[in-house]
């Protein structure tokens, strides 16, 4: 039975272990240890017993040889495989019919009264473009020596009773497979032009499937990838996020929290500490989704909240964890009783913190005591600096937004009174959420006469942000160069993936880049660049030292290239110091102009 109801049922295809024989042999001539007291007998028995070496699509000689079968299968299947949690089967070439099944998959996936194997519809159509796709790669590099792979991956939503909504991946490997021409009159072309861009379809009018004949069998291997693929749609909805009052991306995040613990009855909250020139902001917008502000009594001593917890969290930057929140225990910090009387019992508080300090909370809270335990800490420890990006971002909306107000209603500032205008900007805004004609409250310092002197470095931020992309484009540069160096990178899937990305990048105009841009590339390189290498040199020996020259080159602390945006700190730092030694030098004499 084909894998789909449309394209994969063009695909002539027909049982045969011949390939798999093959294989065997293949092993054995190339002397890899063990393989021939491993696989001697079997092979002396497969070759005995020529049935099964013969294309077929019936299944009684499947019934007759079935010993034989499950010996093939257990060399790839190692038998531990089989008990434990690993989803594997052989099948069919192309088709749903089992043949072999680890107990795992046949709990999940098999119907037994057919033996055929059970999928949702589109989780069949989306096999069924794969098989095209694999069935191609097959001709491809059969007849024209391309170094396509032999297995396709495609992702899918799995509904478990008893665990829920799942992800799962589910990967067709035409390892022992081999295709076959047909029709002697079909001349397959000279020469094929074609990219990584072009689709099954396209190459359907080059290549017609009905001259080919597929003999093998499919191997399927699923695994459980929801813990990956939360994460990864976490990380999309942080990264176009523009303001966590945002009521769908809130709710998407909830969601996807819960499902990343597997908790279905927990909240989720965001409380931003934000300050603006020493100055407390609490909105009722920016503040909507946090659930230490629900508690009124915060709300009202918010500016006394936020200190208390921001000095709390700078001695301890770690989550704090309550598997339990008793009228004892809520006496440990000051902020905990607010939780303790709006009911909550159970408590996660990671704290987000950037360069200035403490940004927000992530607050994960049940009802109930124990129903959040410490191994839950782990699995959300990888979503954090996510949060915390965003949050960073969400801030730096609102100051731009601040700075835009007040440069369109006030002349130049000093900085020993921005604090007022930020507090009438801030307030100013909120109320244009709530009234379109709320007007700017005018400033006025009752009884003061200003005397100070101020001095500003002029495009500073500009230089700023231009050393910040300066430290990612060289880092962007020195991971596409250490990517060149990689043999076969077409072996390594995420690889593909993560060098197009590089190059896109590198090809942005530097001169154009958003915020939104420095953010983006920054968790790239962070989060996805920087953990693929540090896997990839466990996996690739060879390019050990080519990796630690990468990472040696990284600010330590930041795990980011950091020299040009050191070079512009170093020379901020050194203006200030020089003008301070100037000011202390001259303050003798003021003084005595007026004291």
């Amino acid at each position: 039975m084909p894998f789909g109801s449309n394209n994969s049922s063009e695909i002539k295809s027909l049982l045969s272990f011949q390939p798999f024989l093959m294989t065997l042999k293949k092993m054995i001539a190339e002397d890899i240890p063990g393989a021939k007291s491993l696989y001697g007998d079997l092979i002396e028995n497969l070759e005995e017993n020529t049935e099964l070496l013969k294309p077929k699509d019936d299944q009684e000689s499947l019934k007759k040889n079935q010993k034989i079968i499950d010996t093939l299968c257990i060399t790839i299947f190692p038998p531990a495989s089989t008990r434990n949690e690993t989803l594997y089967a052989v099948t069919y070439p192309f088709g749903l019919q089992n043949i072999y099944a680890s107990t795992p998959f046949k709990k999940l996936f098999i119907n037994s009264s057919d033996d055929l194997i059970q999928l949702p519809d589109d989780a069949r159509e989306n096999m069924s473009l794969s098989g095209l796709t694999l069935a191609y790669n097959l001709i491809l590099h059969k007849f024209y020596a391309t170094s396509s792979l032999k297995y396709v991956t495609f992702i899918y939503a799995f509904h478990d009773p008893q665990s829920g909504p799942q992800k799962m991946e589910m990967k067709l490997d035409a390892r022992f497979m081999d295709v076959k021409k047909t029709d002697p009159l079909f001349l397959l072309p000279d020469k094929l032009s074609f990219d990584n861009s072009i689709t099954a379809e396209e190459l359907k009018k080059i290549l017609p499937l009905d001259k080919f004949l597929f003999e093998g069998v499919t191997i399927i291997d699923v695994s459980d990838v929801t813990e990956r693929e939360i994460i990864s749609e976490i990380k999309t909805d942080l990264l176009t996020i523009n303001s966590f009052s945002e009521a769908v991306i809130y709710d998407n995040l909830q969601e996807h929290i819960r499902l990343l613990i597997g908790i279905k009855n927990i909240r989720i909250g965001i409380t931003p500490f934000f300050k603006v020139s020493d100055y407390f902001l609490f909105s009722e917008v920016h503040a909507k989704n946090s659930l230490l502000f629900k508690n009124p009594g915060a709300k009202k001593e918010y500016e006394q909240v936020s200190k208390n917890c921001r000095e709390f969290f700078k001695q301890n930057s770690c989550p704090v964890f309550y598997e339990e929140l008793t009228e004892e225990n809520i006496k440990d910090n000051d902020y905990l009783p607010y939780y303790y009387e709006e009911g909550v019992r159970n408590l996660i508080a990671c704290p987000l913190i950037n360069d200035t300090g403490l940004l927000g909370l992530l607050e994960i809270v049940a009802h109930e005591p124990g129903e959040l335990k410490p191994e839950h800490l782990a699995k959300i420890e990888g979503i954090i600096p996510l949060f915390t990006l965003a949050l960073e971002k969400s801030q730096e909306n609102l100051e731009v937004e601040i700075d835009r107000k007040i440069k369109e209603n006030f002349t130049a500032i000093q900085s020993a009174v921005e604090w007022k205008f930020t507090e009438t900007a801030f307030n100013h805004i909120q109320q244009k959420q709530l009234n379109r004609n709320a007007k700017l409250v005018p400033i006025r310092f009752d009884d003061v006469y200003p005397l100070y002197g101020a001095v500003d470095v002029r495009n500073s931020s500009v230089e700023r942000s231009g050393a910040l992309q300066l430290d990612l484009i060289d880092q962007l540069q020195m991971a596409k160069k250490l990517f060149a160096e990689i043999k076969n990178p077409d072996q390594i899937p995420q690889l593909i993936e993560i060098m197009s990305k590089t190059g896109k990048y590198l090809e942005l105009d530097a001169g154009k880049w958003t915020a939104d841009d420095d953010i983006t590339i920054h968790a790239f390189l962070q989060e996805d660049i920087n953990s693929f290498l540090s896997r990839l040199k466990q996996d690739k020996p060879a390019l050990a030292s080519g990796i630690d020259t990468y990472f040696q080159a990284l600010d330590p602390e930041r795990k980011m290239m950091y020299k040009a945006s050191k070079r512009y700190q170093e020379s901020i730092d050194e203006i200030n110091d020089t003008l301070s030694y100037l000011v202390e030098q001259e303050q003798s004499t003021a003084q005595k102009i007026f004291p």
